[in-house]
């Protein structure tokens, strides 16, 4: 995280940036000696997973993914890093998301710092030996800030740890008085033991333990087909099993972020988003994201702002903790520039994409190019001129929504769908989809009598008439938060303040 707060005249450095979710295609395994139509190919993939349900009787599930005593060697039957194929025929392996339990007693492995699939298929027949070889390849989300997170024992850097791709137990979206508003641990605390820690090359070992997950299941599934056939005919002329792989790779999508510390992230976000919207005339969305807190029975509300800025660029805005903000720069369909990014990154167009270590040099090539983005952007932020404010029609649209909200028997029910219709308003400047049915239909139909709204035909959507255009720039612009401001509320007063033991008081309790 930078160490100065945000301001429009920050200038946005590659060398401070680093990377969230990252998707892409990785690796090609090639699995030899299964025949296509054999039962054996159906084994090998059962084997592959994790367990199956206790309704399938399969006598092994006191063993589950853990070592067995039925399978000579000890080892376990099944994985867990991949989850069981919904059909014979399907063909994608989802990768775990949770824990895994066993059935008798309290062990139970996490699931991997990754989400994704591994498709599972048939590819090729040897031309000499007519040996057919099924190929498995990973298409994975990655998110290098939740790996980084999860590594040290004891959430603390300084104790010496094994590189690990099971998350650690516990959620770590809590530390010390700083505390993620959307309950995602993909963030790093602002410590020097953890900003050192943050400067290592933590992707190249995120591959590393990826590609050596996947060996280790096919490994296993392997051996455990090859000792249940020779077990049942030692005689039978099986070809050997076994599997290579190949590095191969292929970008799709990469968020690159900037985090700034912040007293009020969310009234910070409000005023710096405003000024976004403007600056995206189509296209740019704002969307409230709610995190419940049980324990308190609170829920918090963090808005974030999605811009497109270029083609197959957005930006985003959005707290990310009670103390910081976050901005990124998400590059997608990253498939169609591989030559021009590879090229950039200084590597041969001709001979890339082979490789594993390539990629972290592919990163850094879009943390030049999200710089340049960001810089654009702030820019022309400082340009933008809060609209001019019309107290009447203002007057008028602020009447209009809250005569068009009807009550309702919880009153906060009623302010979240006022807070709800001034944000479609004031930033998305209308509504798309029908007035028909739903929550808000009534309210919409009222304002569209009104005059506040009508249909545009040609874009399907319900847009504010020109009457009110300005008023709904001039609430945004003026407040952030529209609901706070028609309440006569200080954004300085809404100060979240967590303890490791409680969570932070909701934005407007």
């Amino acid at each position: 995280m930078n160490s100065s707060p945000f301001s429009l005249d920050t200038k946005f450095l590659p060398e401070d940036a680093a990377e969230d979710k990252i998707d892409l295609d990785l690796g090609t395994w090639r699995v030899f000696g299964l025949t296509p139509g054999d039962e054996i190919v159906d084994e090998f993939k059962s084997h592959l997973s994790s367990p199956p349900d206790d309704k399938e009787k399969t006598g092994y599930m006191d063993d589950f993914a853990w070592d067995s005593d039925i399978v000579p060697g000890g080892q376990p039957l099944y994985g867990a890093f991949l989850c069981r194929l919904s059909g014979k025929d399907d063909r994608k392996f989802w990768i775990r998301k949770q824990a895994l339990i066993h059935p008798t007693d309290s062990r139970r492995i996490e699931p991997p710092l990754c989400s994704g699939c591994c498709r599972f298929r048939l590819d090729s027949q040897l031309p000499i030996t007519g040996d057919f070889i099924h190929t498995a390849k990973l298409y994975l989300s990655l998110n290098l800030q939740r790996f980084i997170r999860h590594q040290p024992p004891q959430d603390n850097p300084k104790k010496p740890h094994t590189p690990r791709l099971q998350r650690r137990k516990g959620k770590r979206c809590v530390h010390g008085d700083e505390q993620s508003l959307d309950e995602q641990d993909n963030w790093l605390p602002d410590t020097p033991e953890w900003r050192k820690y943050a400067t290592r090359e933590h992707f190249p070992k995120y591959l590393e333990l990826i590609g050596d997950q996947m060996g280790k299941e096919l490994s296993r599934a392997c051996n455990v087909i090859e000792k249940s056939v020779l077990q049942i005919d030692p005689e039978a002329d099986w070809p050997q099993m076994g599997w290579e792989r190949e590095d191969s790779y292929s970008l799709s999508q990469v968020e690159t972020l900037w985090e700034f510390p912040a007293d009020n992230p969310i009234t910070t976000v409000w005023e710096l988003g405003t000024k976004l919207m403007h600056l995206s005339k189509t296209g740019g969305k704002v969307a409230m994201h709610k995190m419940q807190a049980k324990e308190a029975g609170h829920i918090y509300n963090s808005p974030c702002f999605s811009i497109p800025i270029a083609k197959n660029v957005r930006l985003k805005l959005y707290a990310k903790t009670n103390r910081r903000i976050r901005f990124e720069i998400v590059h997608s369909e990253l498939w169609n520039q591989r030559a021009a990014l590879l090229k950039e990154a200084g590597l041969n167009p001709e001979a890339g994409g082979r490789s594993w270590d390539d990629v972290p040099h592919l990163l850094k090539a879009l943390r030049q190019r999200a710089a340049k983005h960001m810089n654009n952007v702030m820019e022309h932020l400082q340009t933008v001129q809060t609209p001019e404010l019309k107290p009447k029609t203002l007057l008028e649209l602020i009447t209009a929504v809250f005569e068009a909200i009807p009550p309702t028997i919880f009153k906060q029910t009623r302010m979240d769908r006022i807070q709800t219709m001034l944000i479609w308003l004031c930033f998305h400047k209308g509504y798309r989809g029908g007035i028909k049915k739903g929550p808000y239909s009534d309210a919409l139909k009222t304002l569209a009598e009104r005059g506040i709204i009508k249909f545009d035909h040609k874009r399907k959507f319900y847009v504010l008439t020109n009457a009110y255009r300005d008023a709904a720039a001039a609430l945004s612009s003026i407040a952030g938060d529209p609901l706070l401001a028609l309440m006569g509320i200080d954004l300085s007063e809404f100060v979240l303040q967590p303890t490791s033991l409680s969570p932070p008081v909701r934005v407007r309790e």
